[in-house]
């Protein structure tokens, strides 16, 4: 294909990602902070003064062992723009995490027009991604799993076009990128396996541009090789005693998945994943991608060989191990899981490919405008829910469970993160004209939520430990309506699908 006939066949991916970002550059000052980006926040920084200053409080920090690969370029913008002002930090942070997101939205389209060679399920790929709402939300405040997710996309396009060439440079890419991945969050080793894999292959079926074994050991060589050197070097904490840290990292994560055991009281069913991407995935995509993981199975084994050959049908088998092997860590591993399935974001991918296979093939039957139809009401439902309830995307529930009166709120985690406390935080400056407003000590999202403000909005919040001396009380409704509340004047709230996610209590 010539650089003009592949620029027209991306250019519709790359006129929605414009559209998404000029959206992102008009709402992203809007979503707040949340619960756990100031000590993502931490971690970068204590990382960088590692580098540049030798610090070491890196090496007693509890956090060491997530990987700071996002956190660093966070950091550079943070430093090179000289950002003193939290708010100017974060919504800095906020606007680079969404611009990360929008641009594996468009790996994604190109991933998907090289896999089908079909504008409109290139299309659908991008809004897959860029219209799913709770990870619209969650690709302005959470620099943990919505950029694993965002690099697992460009991974997985880097590993196709990689294998399509067949030549030792695009293999050094994707070495590249997948080691950044892996820097990211540790799971991102996964991706090693299945390229080697692939490689043997190869070798077997004579694929690729050479049947010479020689060959095909120096893309391996050069794979490895790129992706452990990425892998170093985005992660500072290896440099000094890599073996012996990267069995610390191992042994700090496991030290903190007990915790979270024992803080929990017990084992975690294992329907707590699937309840969860069931209840939180906009209906259409569900059952497709359901139907997908179903016919992709049933297809390689009636064509076992169209899957071993290097076809573009035998991403699928990369597609598939990364969704089923994480899914089986975790039962494994008795691994546990919190936040609705945001630890395993990065699973979705593998499982919107899925659902393009089955929307793909389904494209080839009588039923095709039915179909278009019907996807084209599936964007439009996610839309309206994205702009109507702007910026509490990450509230979503699908029409599994019901959306009456407070029964969300009743039965699950809504605002987990806290990061509609900016809402109300907004709420009180912009209407108590006092000098000093006076809040009672909540949660922490609480004082994250007041970097946020202005400066001079900051300096009129006093937080006091006293409830008998304070003006307001805000609450985050993270698991039932706080009934201990209700003898107090409710002056602000925020309401998404007919149950309360926040509120603001006047005490006095």
């Amino acid at each position: 294909m010539s650089i003009s006939k592949r620029i027209l066949a991306y250019l519709p991916g790359i006129i929605l990602f414009i559209i998404f970002l000029i959206m992102g550059l008009v709402v992203y000052n809007d979503y707040g902070i949340s619960w756990d980006e100031p000590l993502q926040r931490n971690l970068g920084a204590q990382t960088w003064d590692y580098i540049f200053g030798g610090n070491r409080d890196l090496f007693q920090s509890r956090d060491r062992c997530y990987g700071p690969a996002f956190e660093l370029p966070l950091m550079f913008i943070e430093r090179a723009f000289h950002l003193t002002d939290t708010r100017d930090v974060y919504l800095a942070r906020h606007l680079t995490e969404h611009v990360l997101f929008l641009l594996s939205a468009l790996s994604f389209y190109i991933l998907a027009y090289r896999l089908f060679r079909n504008r409109f399920i290139a299309v659908l790929a991008f809004l897959l991604i860029a219209c799913f709402p709770r990870f619209y939300a969650h690709s302005f405040f959470n620099s943990k799993d919505t950029p694993l997710m965002a690099m697992f996309i460009i991974s997985f396009t880097a590993i196709q076009v990689a294998f399509e060439k067949h030549r030792p440079l695009f293999f050094l890419i994707a070495g590249l990128v997948c080691g950044y991945t892996a820097s990211v969050r540790i799971i991102g080793f996964i991706l090693v396996a299945p390229v080697l894999l692939f490689l043997l292959l190869d070798r077997i079926q004579g694929a690729g541009q050479s049947r010479s074994s020689a060959d095909l050991l120096k893309k391996a060589g050069v794979f490895i090789g790129a992706f452990l050197l990425s892998f170093f070097v985005w992660w500072p904490f290896l440099w000094s005693a890599p073996v012996h840290n990267f069995n610390e990292i191992f042994q700090l994560i496991n030290e903190q998945n007990s915790t979270r055991l024992t803080y929990q009281s017990g084992h975690q069913s294992w329907t707590y994943l699937p309840f969860w991407l069931s209840i939180t995935t906009p209906i259409l995509w569900l059952i497709c991608g359901a139907g997908g993981l179903v016919w992709v199975v049933i297809a390689f084994f009636k064509k076992p060989m169209s899957f071993v050959a290097n076809t573009q049908q035998r991403n699928y088998l990369l597609y598939l191990y990364c969704f089923f092997g994480p899914v089986f860590i975790v039962i494994y591993t008795n691994s546990f899981l919190y936040n609705d399935w945001r630890h395993l974001y990065f699973i979705y991918p593998s499982f919107a490919l899925c659902t393009l296979w089955f929307i793909e093939r389904l494209l080839r039957t009588k039923i095709r405008s039915v179909v278009i139809v019907a996807c084209g009401a599936q964007v439009i439902a996610s839309v309206g829910f994205i702009v109507l309830n702007h910026p509490f995307q990450q509230v979503y529930f699908n029409a599994l469970v019901s959306h009456s009166e407070e029964r969300l709120n009743r039965n699950y985690q809504l605002d987990y993160w806290g990061c509609s406390f900016k809402q109300g935080l907004d709420y009180l400056v912009g209407t108590d004209k006092s000098d000093t407003i006076k809040i009672a000590l909540s949660v922490p999202p609480l004082y994250n939520n007041i970097m946020m403000l202005k400066p001079e909005d900051r300096k009129r919040i006093l937080v006091i430990d006293d409830m008998a001396a304070t003006d307001y009380m805000l609450i985050d409704n993270r698991a039932g309506i706080r009934e201990d509340f209700a003898r107090f004047k409710t002056v602000y709230s925020v309401k998404v699908q007919n149950s309360t996610v926040m509120s603001v209590y006047k005490l006095r």
